[in-house]
């Protein structure tokens, strides 16, 4: 994440308040298509990789991650956006991160 990219972030933190919980969910399926990814110059996903970069930049941003995993299925909330990350392909991963804003 660069610091342009950091921007939406800083504005959902700006937008809660102090010891607000936040839920995201990434859809990160298209990191196991390896010639897609190359063909957009994206690096290979790796969450050991990922978490502590996460951390640091959601933290830059005023949001303290509290849990930053994989889910292979069972997107923990039944919304209409986490209903389609899991639905309509048996290989869909979603990167789960919650936190609380500062």
């Amino acid at each position: 994440m660069t610091a342009s990219r950091t921007l939406p972030l800083k504005g959902i933190s700006q937008l809660a308040r102090p010891g607000a919980l936040l839920t995201i969910l990434i859809n990160i399926s298209v990191f196991e298509n390896h010639d897609y990814c190359q063909k957009l110059g994206l690096p290979q996903f790796d969450i050991e990789k990922a978490k502590p970069r996460l951390v640091s930049r959601y933290r830059e941003v005023g949001i303290d991650l509290k849990r930053v995993q994989v889910l292979d299925q069972n997107v923990p909330h039944q919304t209409t956006w986490g209903q389609k990350l899991t639905k309509g392909s048996g290989s869909r991963r979603t990167l789960f991160l919650e936190g609380m804003i500062r």
